[in-house]
């Protein structure tokens, strides 16, 4: 995702799309389909980054209640708290 946004300029819509067509195709095997079928539905309403979804979603589906973070573009999301705010 990272390499699609930033070397080649995809925007948050484009990498959406060729997400959904990844998680959608059955050639490709995931660990866990529905961590990010649900990290990809966070990623198109909410402003953090994919990574910062997965990273969140996949420890919520672990039974944490949130996971800390110092990053403070993140501190409206239920996912996370951030340290120092």
């Amino acid at each position: 995702v990272w390499l699609l946004a930033r070397r080649y300029g995809a925007d948050r819509a484009t990498l959406a799309k060729v997400i959904r067509e990844l998680l959608t195709n059955d050639t490709f095997v995931f660990e866990d389909r529905a961590t990010l079928q649900e990290t990809l539905q966070r990623f198109e309403r909410e402003p953090a980054n994919f990574a910062d979804q997965l990273i969140g979603t996949a420890a919520r589906r672990l039974g944490a209640r949130f996971t800390l973070t110092f990053d403070r573009a993140l501190k409206k999301s239920d996912l996370f708290a951030v340290l120092g705010v």
